[in-house]
């Protein structure tokens, strides 16, 4: 995935999207290890579940329509939850046990930790 640098302007100007990034870089950096789980909330109020190294790329990658197909037609998305992982297997083991939750218990997680309600 390709980082993305923010311009002087951008920088000048912080949108919702730019903060919410600099929280995630902060929160990612104290982590465990690279990886992190997320939860997004999708333009239909339904939640989208994955894994990412790079979660502010990824998060811009959704948005743009090159992240999963399933987003692709439910943009804009918004990061609702987030978590570290230690490693790459980790994190995929914690991203299938978030999948099978069915909504309300995902809700419920978005609830108990960090983030904005979907």
């Amino acid at each position: 995935m390709a980082s993305e640098r923010m311009t002087p302007s951008a920088a000048a100007e912080p949108t919702e999207t730019a903060l919410s990034n600099n929280s995630i870089r902060e929160s990612s950096s104290a982590s465990c290890g690279p990886w992190v789980v997320y939860i997004v909330c999708c333009a239909d109020h339904t939640l989208y579940t994955g894994i990412s190294n790079d979660l502010a790329a990824r998060i811009k990658r959704h948005n743009k329509g090159q992240g999963a197909k399933y987003t692709r037609s439910r943009r804009p998305v918004r990061l609702v939850y987030h978590e570290a992982a230690d490693s790459r297997s980790n994190a995929q083991r914690r991203e299938y046990a978030i999948r099978k939750l069915s909504a309300r218990k995902k809700r419920g997680l978005i609830a108990s930790g960090q983030g904005p309600d979907c």
